[in-house]
């Protein structure tokens, strides 16, 4: 969101809206020991500015299951002379906005979000938790038919007999990869034939585990699989990476939509399921266990 909140940054999510609120101040949990607060009689005051400003934190951030509400956002920060928890709790007009809100709702979210004493809680979730609180609905289908979601095709195969799984794999590979050159070329033909700037089509293959994630690199990115086309394209996504490998890969899925970024393949263990912001995913594969025995 630090990105998003740059008038500069390509997916700026304010424009046009500056005018009537102005540009919104942005805290994380990189900066937010930082906010300016003031004692008056021994008393937190938080200085209520004029702007608006942008709280940004996952529920992680917020409460530590294991401990109830302890984490570094409830711990004593000498820059601030408080928790950023009780900083936050003094705003009189704050709104919580909880994306993938069915995730919010187990007994220790809630009452860590209660202590922040919002005035308003708004949820976005495609599986509400009661229906009686909905405000406004936006489904799939009319998403689809207003263009702004893809129309899924889904690829199969039913003579599958007398193959082993790894074969079963390595197939579905092959066919998911053989339908993403298809539509490399098929939407470098309308770029051209259009004028515009070249849409670089990704894969997202779906692991079950890590061990499974460094099995399928091993194949796709290597000189024997279909010619050594996807050798040094292909990246993993994973909580078991760490220091300069983690950083380089996110560095690349960052910039992933970008022609000049070399990565077409991306292979992820259940890191990718919500909130990934990308335009140019256009084909998905799932790991074999998705569909065992069909």
């Amino acid at each position: 969101m630090r990105n998003e909140s740059n008038p500069a940054y390509p997916k700026y999510i304010f424009k046009g809206l500056e005018a009537e609120m102005g540009r919104p101040r942005v805290w994380d949990s990189e900066n937010y020991d930082q906010y300016p607060v003031k004692y008056e009689q021994g008393s937190l005051f938080v200085d209520q500015m004029s702007e608006i400003q942008l709280f940004i934190f996952n529920i992680g951030k917020i409460f530590n299951s294991k401990t109830d509400t302890q984490f570094n956002f409830h711990k004593f920060k000498e820059t601030l002379g408080a928790s950023f928890a009780d900083v936050l709790a003094q705003f009189d007009d704050l709104v919580i906005c909880m994306d993938e809100a069915h995730h919010y709702y187990a007994p220790a979210s809630m009452k860590a979000i209660n202590y922040l004493k919002p005035i308003l809680g708004l949820e976005f979730t495609a599986t509400p938790k009661s229906p009686s609180n909905v405000i406004y609905s936006y489904d799939v289908a009319r998403g689809a038919a207003e263009g702004y979601l893809k129309i899924p095709v889904v690829m199969g195969r039913s003579n599958i007999a007398g193959y082993s799984q790894d074969d079963i794999e390595e197939m579905k590979i092959r066919d998911g990869l053989t339908l993403h050159e298809h539509r490399k070329t098929v939407l470098r033909e309308y770029c051209t034939n259009n004028e515009l700037d070249y849409v670089k089509p990704i894969v997202l293959i779906a692991c079950k585990d890590t061990d499974h994630a460094k099995k399928i690199r091993a194949l796709i990115d290597s000189d024997d699989f279909m010619n050594g086309k996807y050798k040094g394209k292909v990246i993993e996504i994973h909580s078991k990476q760490t220091g300069e490998e983690s950083e380089e890969n996110v560095r690349l899925l960052l910039s992933i939509e970008s022609v000049a970024n070399p990565i077409e393949i991306v292979l992820h263990v259940y890191k990718l399921k919500e909130g990934w912001d990308v335009n140019n995913l256009f084909t998905i594969i799932l790991n074999i266990c998705s569909f065992q025995g069909h």
